[in-house]
């Protein structure tokens, strides 16, 4: 069960980088109202931290998808290492 959701989150690789490359930005524009808030009106900090939920979300996501590709590629290989272990073994 655990292989089946890390495959499907890992199913999409290009997908997930432009989820966290999105939430990224968003978290670049929510530091930028931050720093406006500081300076000028306090209302630019809530703006700020109503950007940032989502964008901490979609980061979260994007890198999750990534990890969860990279993980299954060392799962691949290391049934294919197996497997061809188990052929030799059987073969001599």
């Amino acid at each position: 069960m655990l292989r089946q959701i890390i495959y499907k989150l890992g199913s999409n690789n290009k997908g997930n980088l432009r989820w966290f490359l999105i939430g990224m930005l968003l978290f670049f524009v929510s530091g930028g109202f931050i720093a406006l808030g500081y300076y000028y009106q306090h209302w630019y900090q809530i703006i700020a931290m109503v950007i940032a939920v989502p964008a901490v979300i979609l980061m979260g996501y994007g890198y999750l998808g990534m990890l969860a590709n990279r993980l299954a590629q060392v799962w691949k290989r290391l049934e294919d290492s197996r497997d061809k272990l188990k052929s030799h073994d059987e073969n001599p």
